[in-house]
């Protein structure tokens, strides 16, 4: 499931080619996190519970990166070529 996030993030063409691993990571770590499998939609409170642990050890721009990432994500589990 994250190759073909890495595959719509590639495509989409919103974020630059070099950024999207740590898309990816994020996504990954994330669904680590919480334990849960990356075809699962995440809640927002489950969302909020990873990023408030991830604000602990690193930087406020990261934070956001994997803000904005997760919710990416999220929007890719709804497209036909994401599935």
């Amino acid at each position: 499931m994250l190759e073909k996030f890495r595959d719509y993030l590639l495509s989409k063409g919103t974020i630059k080619s070099n950024y999207v691993p740590y898309y990816v990571k994020w996504a990954a770590d994330c669904y680590s996190f919480l334990n849960v499998p990356d075809t699962t939609r995440i809640n927002s409170d489950q969302k909020k519970q990873y990023l408030s642990h991830m604000a602990k050890s690193h930087e406020d721009w990261q934070v956001k990166q994997a803000d904005t990432a997760l919710r990416l994500y999220a929007e890719a589990q709804f497209c036909d070529t994401f599935a």
